[in-house]
């Protein structure tokens, strides 16, 4: 079997699970906001004491390349790459969008997953039946809002509807659920991907998915602009 540690950090939530084809092993999440350098490393610990396996058993890491928290992504996806220099092995990189989206696929309508991106905007796109049918994006809420008018009844999920729950709520046929990306699902999806016949890609070769320039870049930008 393929045994995987599923990486998450794109969110608020910090999140690592272990397990392979047979299922979960062990897992653990902690919502601790900004704090994801101090939470993985004894997260990762902490699991693989449960699940009963070192690292050296890993056949991969699966983790989340966002979009989602420019810090976090980069503390889940530096720590990726490490293991994987480390222990020789390859990664599965995982976007946070489908990754929220996963536990609803069953849910018989449109799923609209939705990362609060911060700064008034939100990172969003669609899935049906599992499937995407409109990429990963970064929009404002009144867009979301026109999108999802369009559609009929529908799931907005995540913590970036959640945010947006009052403007949301005026579009006809629009369902809020508050949910975060998990390393279990993130588990579940490298698990399929890899079953598929997806290879695993060397570290080096894993990117995060920003969607738009880093905080501290456009900050920059802004100040220099001031100065001019």
């Amino acid at each position: 079997m393929t045994l995987l540690l599923a990486i998450e950090t794109a969110t608020p939530r910090c999140s690592v699970a272990v397990g392979h084809e047979g299922g979960l092993l062990a897992s653990f999440s902690v919502d601790r906001d900004r704090r994801h350098v101090e939470a993985l490393a004894p997260a990762v610990a902490e699991i693989s004491r449960a699940a009963g396996v070192v690292l050296g058993d890993l056949d991969g890491v699966a983790v989340d390349v966002g979009p989602g928290l420019f810090t976090g992504m980069r503390v889940g996806i530096a720590t990726a790459q490490a293991l994987g220099v480390a222990l020789g092995i390859g990664l599965h990189p995982v976007r946070s969008l489908d990754v929220l989206a996963h536990p609803f696929r069953h849910a018989g309508c449109p799923v609209a997953s939705v990362v609060d991106a911060r700064r008034g905007e939100v990172f969003r796109s669609l899935h049906q039946a599992g499937a995407e049918v409109v990429p990963p994006g970064c929009s404002t809420p009144s867009a979301l809002a026109a999108e999802l008018a369009e559609l009929g009844r529908c799931l907005a999920v995540g913590d970036g509807a959640e945010r947006h729950r009052a403007l949301l709520a005026t579009v006809g046929g629009v369902e809020v659920v508050a949910a975060m990306p998990s390393a279990e699902s993130a588990l579940e999806l490298a698990l399929a991907a890899v079953a598929a016949g997806a290879a695993a890609l060397d570290p080096g070769q894993v990117q995060a998915l920003y969607l738009r320039a880093p905080d501290a870049r456009a900050n920059f930008a802004v100040l220099a602009g001031g100065r001019g």
